[in-house]
């Protein structure tokens, strides 16, 4: 009983048409491609083909056409029976929407095209390219290869459901077809929900510079023999600048730091702050940011409290409340007084940019 080979499939560069995909994802998906096609029963995935010597490489990326004349070129160079070709386009900052489209060498006719929405990580990569291969090649059931694509080139029939016969046509068909030229397929930027669904949050650093301005009141309250009690408020705009940075505690919780330095016209004084800062993540939305810790403003020890939203985009807003006191005591025929007294307060709206 005859053995039937496997059949030779090559593997294209993967098209990168906006350029904005590393080319080590694109390396790593057309080598995952390769190597889930090969461990796919009845077919052989082959990466070794030199697009230059076809047709120009910059060419290829730029438009992505493969005529008719190139396919059969490229079948008689490597001995392929079917041809890959895929592309990728950055979805967001962590993933990749990839399209992968299979070409018969001898007809130039597009068989299939499937679409997966993949991370950029190695693991991610590689699930998604086995993903793309089992739908465009076939899925193992029972230790049985079931595939519409397989069965046609096979010429295996038993799985597929039979159509119905129809009536001969007599008109005759032209001996030589008009050459078919065809385009690598253009990916959807909107990819389905349940492609997203099984999409995990990459861990990431938090890294970020922001800038505010607010309002605040320095308030002093003083007493002595000469001049006796006074009270007095110096109201003012502050300005700050600041740096964060958060290190990532699995995919949901980002802990880290917060340092920003400003100034206060008001009292004519620095402000300093210093504290700790807890990012909260969600996958389709963003981040809530949140922080606290110690303050210097109008030349006294305080709070600082942080409430704020981060952005997918890399954007986040935040309100900064600044709170500060300081008194000076003494005690006289064992009684203590207060011979002076100030309080601080600001608030501060932020907007920042993470890396």
């Amino acid at each position: 009983m005859a053995v039937a080979q496997n059949k030779k499939v090559a593997i294209l560069e993967t098209i990168d048409k906006e350029g904005n995909v590393d080319y080590s994802v694109e390396l790593m998906v057309r080598s995952n491609l390769t190597k889930a096609i090969s461990s796919t029963p009845g077919f052989e995935g082959y990466d070794r083909v030199n697009m230059s010597q076809i047709m120009g490489e910059q060419d290829f990326q730029r438009t992505g056409l493969v005529n008719e004349e190139q396919i059969k070129r490229l079948g008689e160079m490597c001995g392929a029976d079917y041809i890959l070709v895929s592309e990728a386009v950055k979805f967001d900052g962590s993933n990749i929407f990839v399209t992968a489209t299979i070409l018969n060498v001898e007809t130039a006719q597009a068989l299939g095209a499937e679409n997966e929405l993949m991370g950029t990580g190695a693991k991610e990569i590689q699930k998604g390219c086995e993903a793309l291969a089992m739908r465009l090649f076939g899925t193992s059931q029972g230790g049985s290869f079931i595939s519409g694509f397989w069965n046609r080139v096979s010429g295996n029939k038993q799985d597929e459901k039979q159509p119905e016969k129809k009536p001969e046509e007599t008109t005759a068909k032209p001996e030589n077809p008009k050459p078919v030229v065809t385009p690598a397929p253009t990916p959807s930027t909107t990819p389905t929900k349940e492609q997203q669904a099984t999409i995990k949050r990459k861990p990431r650093w938090f890294v970020g510079l922001n800038v505010g301005a607010g309002w605040g009141n320095y308030s002093e309250y003083s007493y002595n023999d000469y001049y006796g009690f006074s009270d007095n408020d110096y109201p003012g705009p502050i300005f700050t600048a600041g740096f964060d940075l958060a290190f990532p505690i699995g995919r949901y919780i980002n802990v880290g730091g917060y340092l920003t330095g400003g100034y206060e016209l008001g009292n004519s004084s620095p402000d300093g702050e210093m504290g700790l800062l807890l990012l909260f993540n969600f996958n389709k939305s963003g981040s809530i940011y949140l922080g606290g810790g110690k303050a210097i403003a109008y030349e006294n020890a305080g709070n600082s409290f942080r409430f704020g939203y981060k952005f997918k985009n890399g954007l986040y807003l935040f309100g900064n409340y600044i709170t500060t006191s300081d008194s000076s005591t003494y005690e006289y025929y064992g009684v203590t007084q207060t011979i002076s007294e100030s309080r601080g307060t600001a608030f501060v709206f932020n907007i920042g940019y993470s890396f």
